[in-house]
């Protein structure tokens, strides 16, 4: 059993940033992470040629800016760049492998119990810790919808996170399912993506602990996290007065369950497992999903050669980069309605009547959706170009499928090679963190409303479930670091 003030659970960007902000104030921590690398939804589940959506000023973490000769719009290897040399310049020393298997509040001693399992060792330790952070974010789990016939599609059947690039599909037939930022993205990237000189790839490890479980002791008042040492196969537990769950929105790949979907015949991935288009040129690939993943490994798919096909059912705003840097500004000068008028009206000069092509614009404005529902608008790298060129071919949403051939809601019958899924993640924090209604819903997102999402009862954070980025991220670890700050104070003056 090990006993820390604070313990922080992932070491993604936001647990990062509340781990620098911790060392700043020097206020004693652990941070765990089941991975063997901190970022890992962007060092190991990030296509090739992502790119942050807004401007570097809009996306750096906390007591660290962006250098001022970087790009405006930082591409993947960049932003891991600044990721590895944030951790670094902060000392931060994530303990890796770590799986939370429970996290619970000891009502008793005021603090939380979570157990964690090392993943190697197979070893279980339990962390008490007198605060709980939560950095996991939002997307645990990437979701592919249960489609009729799915299972027996013959061709490639993958989610937006399991996509990279659009090589392996050059010359096939891709349909993309979501027409979100990664659903364009990925769209546009099928359609021209060229292959690229070398290929690098680094793994750096340190501690391996993936948390299996957290409560809150009662009697002790702190909590218990047991997590799981990948390495070496041992359960640890740590204890702590805090527990911080940084582990962000982005769990695991969410795959919906589409009829059919387990006997389809082709390749089925999520889009945190898509790397690059080389594996798919010369195939049909269907990308299901219309946010920004899935438009850009359509866009990264068509790049390549492959025939690229994508799903859209939702209504998307689609604006450029420049839109919403404008409207950010804006925003401090006036109402969110001005703006979003605004914003709309530009989009509709740009690209005119999408609803031709199958994109249809909401009535609700891109901020408002944003701030109410937590819905990005899609954010155009040259996808709608290629959809009104009719290179990539916007699809209606799926009924089911049989073996290879996919059966959409207007009864069309398509075949494809493979499906990648841009359907979102689902949050896993509630597996692990069995009181984890001190501060979350069922779904996994803050019972509290903004900004006091936050913060959760018995000394238990979440960071990284504003729906709103790295912004989002960098203003909820410095609120949660300056709360734990005054409390700490507080007993010292009492």
């Amino acid at each position: 059993m090990e006993e820390t003030i604070v313990l922080v659970v992932g070491a993604g960007p936001a647990g990062l940033g509340i781990a620098a902000c911790l060392t700043k104030k020097s206020i004693p921590h652990i941070i765990l992470e089941k991975e063997d690398c901190c970022a890992s939804l962007w060092k190991k589940r990030t296509y090739d040629r992502c790119h942050l959506h807004l401007a570097k000023e809009f996306c750096s973490l906390p007591l660290k800016p962006h250098a001022p000769h970087a790009k405006k719009y930082l591409g993947k290897d960049d932003f891991i760049d600044y990721i590895d040399e944030y951790v670094s310049e902060f000392d931060i020393r994530p303990r890796y492998f770590k799986s939370v298997e429970s996290a619970s509040f000891d009502e008793a001693t005021g603090k939380w119990l979570v157990e964690t399992k090392n993943t190697l060792q197979k070893v279980t330790i339990v962390f008490v810790a007198s605060f709980l952070v939560i950095a996991t974010g939002e997307n645990g789990k990437g979701y592919i919808p249960d489609i009729p016939g799915l299972k027996d599609f013959k061709g490639d059947v993958l989610h937006s996170s399991e996509y990279k690039s659009g090589r392996e599909f050059k010359d096939k037939n891709v349909l993309v399912v979501g027409c979100g930022n990664s659903g364009m993205q990925i769209s546009y990237d099928l359609c021209i993506w060229e292959p690229p000189l070398q290929l690098l790839l680094e793994i750096r490890s340190r501690y391996f602990h993936s948390v299996e479980f957290a409560s809150f002791d009662e009697a002790k008042g702190k909590w218990i996290v047991e997590a799981k040492d990948t390495l070496v196969k041992v359960t640890r537990v740590f204890v702590a007065s805090f527990l911080v769950v940084a582990t962000g929105e982005n769990g695991k790949g969410y795959i919906p369950n589409i009829p059919g979907l387990k006997d389809f015949k082709g390749d089925i991935m999520h889009s945190s497992e898509y790397k690059s288009s080389r594996e798919f040129q010369d195939k049909n690939v269907l990308v299901v999903g219309c946010g920004n993943s899935g438009m850009e490994i359509s866009y990264d798919l068509c790049n390549s050669g492959a025939n690229t096909s994508i799903v859209i059912r939702n209504m998307v705003h689609v604006v450029i980069r420049e839109m919403i840097i404008v409207g950010m500004h804006l925003l401090k000068y006036f109402s969110l309605s001005t703006v979003d008028a605004l914003v709309t009206f530009a989009s509709r000069l740009t690209y005119w009547n999408l609803s031709k092509y199958g994109i249809c614009r909401p009535n609700e404005g891109p901020f408002l959706l944003k701030a109410t529902k937590g819905r990005s608008p899609v954010l155009d790298v040259g996808t709608i170009a290629e959809i009104q060129s009719r290179k990539i071919k916007v699809l209606p949403g799926i009924e089911r499928i049989n073996k290879s051939k996919i059966i959409f809601e207007d009864k069309v019958a398509l075949n494809f090679d493979a499906i990648i899924f841009a359907t979102g993640y689902k949050s896993t924090t509630c597996e692990w963190l069995k009181d984890y209604d001190y501060i979350l819903n069922k779904d996994g997102f803050p019972k509290n409303r903004f900004p006091t999402h936050w913060k959760g009862n018995n000394n238990v954070y979440c960071a990284r479930l504003s729906r709103m980025g790295l912004q989002g991220i960098s203003k909820d670890v410095i609120a949660i670091a300056n709360d734990i700050e005054m409390i700490l104070r507080t007993r010292l003056c009492s």
